[in-house]
C-alpha cells in the first residue's frame, strides 16, 4: 500500500515539474517576442523621426532580430526555407522564404513542432504576429 501511495506523489511531482518546465519555455518564448515588438517599434520610430513614415511599412516580412542589440540566445541566423531537421531543439531562425522568424520548442509533443512569428505593420505601427496555429503558447 505504501508502494502505491508512493508512486502516486512521485508520479504527480514529475507531472508538475513537466509543466512547469513548459511554462518556463513558453514565457521564454513570449519574453523574446515581447524584445523583438519593442525593437521593431524602436525602428519604426527612428523613421518616423527621420520623415520617413512611409519606410515603417519595409519592415513588414523583414527579420525582425536586426532591429535587437543582441539576438535572442539560440539565434542560427537566417535560411532559404526551413532550418535542416539537424537543427537543436531550442533554437531560433529566420526562414527567408517564409519571412517569419521560427523557435524550436525543446518541450513540442511531436519533437518537428515550429512556432512562427513574422513583421506586421497595422495602424502604421510594426508588431508580431504569430503564424499557423499558437495552441502552443497558450
Amino acid at each position: 500500500m505504501a508502494l502505491v501511495v508512493i508512486s502516486a506523489l512521485l508520479f504527480g511531482l514529475l507531472e508538475a515539474v513537466a509543466w512547469m518546465e513548459r511554462e518556463a519555455e513558453r514565457s521564454r518564448v513570449r519574453e523574446v517576442v515581447a524584445r523583438l515588438e519593442l525593437g521593431l517599434k524602436a525602428e519604426a520610430g527612428s523613421r518616423i523621426a527621420r520623415g520617413q513614415e512611409a519606410a515603417v511599412r519595409a519592415l513588414a516580412g523583414t527579420n525582425p532580430v536586426r532591429w535587437l542589440e543582441q539576438p535572442p540566445g539560440g539565434y542560427r541566423g537566417e535560411y532559404a526555407g526551413a532550418a535542416p531537421a539537424s537543427l537543436q531543439l531550442g533554437y531560433w531562425y529566420f526562414d527567408r522564404r517564409a519571412g517569419a522568424l521560427m523557435y524550436v520548442p525543446i518541450l513540442s509533443d511531436s519533437g518537428s513542432e515550429r512556432l512562427g512569428f513574422e513583421v506586421v505593420v497595422e495602424g502604421g505601427l510594426p508588431r508580431m504576429r504569430p503564424t499557423g496555429a499558437t495552441g502552443w503558447l497558450e
